[in-house]
């Protein structure tokens, strides 16, 4: 973005010295959360408690995730999971779970904490979430973590699963901005 430099502690600074904790070119990213209305006090459950490290989502959280967009195959499912900028180390994010037959359409989608843990994986802790799309019902929402290309997956009843990344989109493609609407739509007109 013209006229912004990185400040100390790597915040970015506005054209007047204003420090920010976006990155700069995220103002897309940053318009469409605020019209979701995703507030920070959703990211962080009250009581809700860190579990031992190793495990996805139960990590304790170091640092800020990637804003992207991973899609991950395991069993019968494609997952993209979709992470936005956020304040601090935990930002918000979504995961929308879809048949791999594309005739049966979405499964499953809700919201998530995404984070990076110290080894760098990248954390979705969805705990608890409340799960809309067709298999609401059926589902335990999923956590995940992926690092380099290995994805693990653990649901609220501590049923592991392992996928396989197939891509990640950046913050500044086209293909992010498309996942991170689809994702608001799904789980906005659902919850």
């Amino acid at each position: 973005m013209a006229g912004m430099d990185r400040g100390p502690g790597g915040m970015d600074r506005g054209p007047h010295g204003s420090r920010s904790p976006f990155r700069a070119g995220s103002s897309a990213v940053c318009a469409l959360l605020l019209i979701a209305g995703i507030g920070a006090a959703e990211l962080v459950p009250a009581g809700q408690a860190q579990a031992a490290a190793g495990q996805p989502g139960r990590a304790i959280p170091a640092g800020a995730a990637p804003i992207a967009a991973w899609t991950i195959r395991w069993d019968d499912y494609r997952t993209i999971l979709v992470s936005a900028p956020g304040a601090g180390r935990i930002g918000p994010g979504w995961v929308l779970t879809y048949h791999l037959d594309p005739l049966k359409g979405l499964a499953v989608a809700y919201r998530a904490k995404v984070f990076r843990d110290a080894n760098g994986a990248v954390h979705f802790d969805a705990r608890e979430a409340r799960i809309v799309g067709p298999m609401a019902n059926q589902w335990s929402p999923d956590s995940f973590s992926v690092a380099g290309r290995q994805v693990v997956a653990i649901d609220d009843h501590d049923r592991g699963n392992t996928g396989a990344l197939e891509s990640v989109a950046p913050e500044t493609g086209n293909d992010y901005l498309k996942q991170l609407r689809s994702a608001l739509a799904v789980i906005q007109n659902g919850l």
